[in-house]
């Protein structure tokens, strides 16, 4: 009677954390979604405006503070420094169209990646890993081209990216790493906090948004606003990415029949050896 009960018990809580994760899941790929979504729009809004789309915007957020009834104690001096930000990618039309070309192609994999079906097809899983983790690589080679020759907001943007794309490299190394030693939990791990950095910039942009509603009763110009937004942004991710992953990391064992993303003990899941 008492192991029966002990068994129900066991059983009743698997259950209650199989639902759990799948509501979790859900979450998650809604959040994911609307990443993807801004981040689509900020990639056709650059191939289509390439050398005025700052400008072009600005005009609206002009209009949103004034509907709130907010002024822009800087406004005289914001089409100089927007202008400034544009002048950028007009100057630089080739590594221009590389980034947005491989953050496309990054943000189009991303979901095949992390989906059941893609798994369950080890090789063209492995496929499109290979032309995901390229795509971030030339985004973080435009990316560091960017940041040093031309860093709008100056040394702690330089900073902040050069941060972003060390890590980024580390973590993909680890990833491959994880996968050629049959490590799938690893290699799940490790991939999650590669991905982070680039989802990072478009949370970039919200956080941006916000800085600029909130803090403009202190004054700070674009510039400043936007290496703080860069490493909040980042931050903000690669933050909520670890907690995610420990979050759904399994200790007990009892994984069986749940999605891949939450079934992460390092002794239960197995995978083809990847080849060279």
């Amino acid at each position: 009677m008492t192991n029966g009960a002990g068994h129900e018990g066991t059983d009743r809580r698997v259950r209650m954390f199989a639902c759990d994760a799948r509501r979790l899941r859900w979450g998650a790929w809604v959040a994911l979604s609307v990443l993807l979504l801004i981040g689509f729009v900020a990639v056709a809004g650059r191939a289509l405006f390439p050398d005025t789309l700052a400008l072009l915007l600005d005009p609206f957020r002009t209009r949103f503070l004034a509907s709130m009834g907010i002024t822009d104690p800087l406004q005289s001096r914001r089409a100089v420094e927007v202008a400034a930000f544009d002048a950028n990618f007009a100057s630089h039309h080739a590594f221009t169209a590389l980034h947005i070309g491989a953050a496309a192609l990054f943000m189009l994999l991303l979901p095949h990646q992390l989906s059941e079906r893609s798994r369950a097809k080890p090789r063209r899983h492995r496929i499109a890993g290979r032309l995901m983790l390229g795509a971030g690589l030339l985004m973080s080679a435009s990316a560091l081209f960017f940041s040093t020759a031309s860093p709008w907001a100056g040394l702690m943007e330089m900073i902040g990216i050069r941060l972003a794309t060390a890590w980024f490299l580390y973590a993909g190394y680890r990833a491959v790493r994880a996968i050629r030693r049959r490590d799938v939990a690893g290699h799940r791990e490790w991939m999650l906090r590669a991905m982070a950095m680039p989802l990072g910039v478009v949370v970039v942009r919200l956080v941006g948004g916000s800085l600029e509603f909130f803090m403009l009763s202190f004054q700070l110009g674009p510039r400043t606003l936007f290496w703080i937004a860069v490493w909040m942004g980042l931050s903000i991710s690669a933050l909520t990415v670890e907690l995610w992953i420990r979050s759904t990391r399994v200790r007990s064992g009892h994984e069986e029949g749940l999605p891949f993303m939450f079934a992460t003990s390092r002794t239960s899941m197995q995978y083809p050896r990847a080849r060279s």
